[in-house]
């Protein structure tokens, strides 16, 4: 795939919330879905427009060991490469199975507009696909909050 050039490439700063954390609303299974949605559409963006020492609080609403710890694992590894995250996935379909204060969804997601850039060149290193399986399982806080326990995503990303 072609490179574009670095006047082609997507703005890498941009306003980032400092807080990404609503009240929890609805059945269980809508608070979930809100925040996975929020996560793919909200978080990641923001995680991405904001500097290394902020990332933690931005992640910590939205996400529990031991995601947390590989969600910021991995920013750290792309700060090491010199690249940063761009865009922004779009859920596109989900199906969702819950039990107790755990749950587990099985999702598509439309990450095309979304990947890495190195931060140097403004060359894209890596693009999402247009449809992408994706596995996160959810746990239910004290607090009644409702946060992203793991992600995966399997060897075979169609969906």
């Amino acid at each position: 795939m072609p490179r574009p050039s670095p006047s082609a490439a997507p703005q890498l700063s941009s306003p980032a919330p400092k807080s990404v954390t609503a009240a929890p609303t609805g059945t269980a299974e809508q608070q979930i879905l809100a925040v996975y949605r929020r996560y793919w559409t909200t978080v990641l963006p923001a995680v991405a427009a904001v500097p290394r020492g902020e990332r933690r609080a931005i992640l910590e609403p939205i996400m529990v060991e031991p995601a947390l710890s590989s969600a910021l694992a991995l920013l750290l590894s792309m700060d090491r490469a010199g690249h940063t995250l761009y865009g922004h996935a779009v859920p596109v379909s989900q199906v969702l199975q819950r039990r107790g204060n755990a749950a587990a969804l099985k999702g598509c997601i439309d990450s095309s507009g979304t990947g890495s850039i190195d931060i140097e060149t403004g060359q894209y290193v890596s693009r999402g696909l247009r449809r992408e399986a994706v596995l996160m399982t959810f746990t239910l806080g004290d607090d009644g909050v409702w946060r992203v326990y793991g992600m995966y995503f399997p060897k075979d990303p169609r969906c």
